[in-house]
């Protein structure tokens, strides 16, 4: 019976040591299971953790339930709603902000033993960029004591990511009526990361700063000089000043602190740590002085019970506040000022790059338009070229009749001496007719396979350049709804990409098509000429040859002279008249080629004016959201002024009894 019992409290031992070391997945799978009703957050937790002994299960048993359960609300982040809410009006709308979820946490864990507080601080906005001030702790996250260590954690970024919402009508009507649209934004409520649950403290400071030092964990803390810079700063920061871990933090000596210690040491570390940061210390001080009027205010005489020396504390209290609210209305402005010069600073760019680009589109059409008149005046030359060709070469049966038909003299009459001298003249003729046929081929060499392949090789690279520039251009504007509404590098302003692939395919164009073109023209007219000439001299060739016939009685190798010179100038004729009609299919494809640019160029023009359209939407879209914020901001210190109004006329009133 005793080995029994000592068996099965040894069991019960390893399965809670085993459950203390569970996978935080395998917790995420278990809790689905567990139904609750309306009840309050100590029930909740209580009902949730039972089945947990350690502190690090219960922790993410509650975590997990608020990640499943509580969705964010992303349109009042959106709004820059000021709508606080309690812990019981988070459970029954089942919705709130990055403070209600930190404040649900902490009542959570508090019901089941585990110490937890909530941290206000600094995390970047989505439009923050280099040289932007941090001036406002606007996001709350939490630290819990789990087996006696301060872990630092938050169940916001833990619950989900934001995404990008689809707009198929939107869209429809964009490609249709070109009505345009930006992308818009929603959360997804889903556990994107464990590692936000349980983070390390050095990872974490590179985007979570806390107002008060202490909460970093760190040894020295992070200044807010670093943490604006970014990344590169708080590891050259770590690594300069050799931060290290706190192993016994100032938190629990923080707990114990009540609501008023609490907000002066708010007050005195937030203008410390971030000179810029006048909201916190105002409303710090609005609080202070608000706990000490709701400690000495009496209901009946509706005054403040309490000596001179405290009144002039409150009242203190409230200049200050005043002072600090009137210094963050003014950077609130001054912020504003900011994002709008830098918002116009974005359209200007846009506006005077696509104008810039729209020229050099224009430009390059209008060359290219020209390129192709003249490569249709060159093929009307090269047809009449050709059929002059075609004439020449009738020619030769006319010439070969006609030395037919020329008699030799008697034999009394023949002079051999004249004779071999006209075939000496003739031969002599050829010969220049030689050095003029490799004159012409210099000329038809542009227009020869090889050289106008390795042109066309290149046209070919610059239809390729311009269909780049024409996707990338539509991808743009394709789809507005992917679009950011504010810009953190030079791809949608200045548009460099694009600049740079229209300037190389305009030199290759400049460099080849145009080169060959114009050869084209000039190069048709000398040929035009010289095979006028060519034929000329081919007279004076078959003339001689017939003289030399008539001055001899016998053949003296006139024949064959007249025979070989007829077949190498027909076969010339032939040459040349096949290579200009090989030029002129040739030429064809070059016209296409140029045709088709022109036609990708008009194209892309017409995406500009699209982007263009975008562009001035994007523009009063951000513009409106800036305003929106810098108005829920005045708002704000509107609600505190007025607050500071009422304890200061209750201040009055109870000195105006006193006197």
């Amino acid at each position: 019976m005793y080995l029994r019992i000592l068996l099965f409290l040894l069991f019960f031992q390893i399965s809670n040591s085993a459950k203390s070391q569970v996978d935080p997945q395998t917790i995420y799978k278990d809790f689905k299971n567990i139904r609750i009703g309306n009840k309050s957050a100590k029930e909740i937790a209580q009902k949730l953790t039972k089945e947990y002994s350690d502190d690090l299960s219960k922790y993410y048993a509650i975590s997990f339930w608020i990640i499943r359960k509580i969705r964010y609300d992303y349109k009042l982040y959106a709004s820059r709603g000021n709508n606080p809410k309690t812990v019981k009006q988070t459970l029954k709308t089942k919705k709130g902000v990055c403070g209600d979820f930190s404040n649900l946490l902490k009542e959570m864990c508090n019901a089941v033993g585990i110490p937890c507080e909530t941290i206000y601080g600094y995390t970047k906005e989505v439009d923050f960029m280099k040289n932007d001030s941090l001036f406002r702790a606007e996001h709350a996250w939490s630290i819990v004591k789990l087996n006696n260590e301060w872990q630092l954690t938050d169940i916001t970024w833990a619950n989900g990511g934001v995404k990008v919402k689809k707009k198929p009508i939107r869209w429809l009507l964009w490609k249709v009526f070109q009505i345009p649209y930006l992308r818009e934004l929603s959360y997804s409520e889903k556990l994107t990361n464990f590692k936000w649950l349980t983070p390390d403290p050095m990872f974490f400071v590179t985007s979570h700063l806390p107002i008060l030092n202490e909460f970093q964990l760190l040894s020295p803390a992070v200044p807010i000089d670093s943490f604006t810079i970014g990344g590169s700063a708080v590891f050259n920061f770590f690594t300069e000043k050799k931060v290290k871990e706190i192993e016994h933090p100032k938190v629990d000596s923080y707990q114990k602190k009540s609501f008023y210690e609490r907000w002066e040491e708010y007050k005195n570390q937030s203008l410390k740590n971030n000179p810029r940061n006048h909201r916190i210390s105002a409303v710090s001080g609005i609080l202070l002085a608000d706990t000490l009027c709701r400690k000495y205010f009496n209901k009946s005489s509706g005054t403040l019970n309490c000596d001179d020396k405290e009144l002039k504390r409150i009242e203190h209290l409230l200049k200050e506040a005043k002072n600090h609210l009137a210094e963050t209305k003014s950077e609130t402005k001054r912020e504003f000022n900011i994002k709008k010069t830098r918002n116009k600073g974005w359209k200007s760019d846009v506006k005077k790059t696509n104008k810039q680009i729209s020229k050099e589109i224009n430009s390059r059409i209008k060359l290219n338009k020209i390129e192709i008149k003249q490569c249709k005046k060159s093929k009307k030359e090269r047809k009449t070229l050709r059929k002059k060709l075609k004439k020449s070469q009738k020619t030769i049966t006319r010439y070969k009749t006609r030395y037919n038909r020329t008699k030799r003299p008697k034999q009394k009459k023949s002079n051999k001496k004249s004779g071999q001298k006209f075939i000496k003249a003739a031969d002599s003729l050829w010969q220049l007719q030689i050095s003029k046929k490799k004159e012409m081929d210099s000329l038809i060499k542009p227009f020869k396979i090889d050289t106008f392949n390795a042109h066309y090789a290149f046209e070919k690279k610059n239809k390729r350049i311009h269909r780049m520039n024409k996707k990338s251009m539509k991808n743009i504007t394709k789809n507005p709804g992917l679009r950011p509404w504010w810009y953190f590098n030079d791809f949608y302003t200045k548009k460099e990409w694009f600049k740079l692939n229209h300037n190389k395919a305009d030199s290759l164009n400049k460099r080849y098509s145009k080169l060959l073109t114009n050869k084209n023209e000039n190069t048709l007219k000398q040929l035009k000429r010289k095979i006028k000439i060519y034929n000329k001299h081919q007279k004076y060739v078959f003339k001689t040859l017939k003289k030399a016939k008539k001055a001899s009685f016998n053949n003296q190798g006139e024949n064959e002279k007249n025979k070989e010179i007829l077949i190498s100038y027909s076969q010339n004729l032939l040459k040349i008249r096949e290579d200009l009609t090989e030029h002129l299919k040739l030429k064809k494809k070059l016209l296409y080629r140029l045709k088709i640019q022109n036609k990708i160029l008009k194209k892309s023009k017409r995406r500009i004016k699209l982007d263009n359209k975008v562009e001035n939407y994007r523009h009063t879209k951000y513009h409106r959201y800036r305003i929106m914020i810098k108005k829920a901001e005045d708002n704000r210190v509107k609600i505190l002024k007025k607050h500071i109004k009422n304890l200061q006329k209750l201040v009055e009133n109870t000195r105006k009894k006193v006197s």
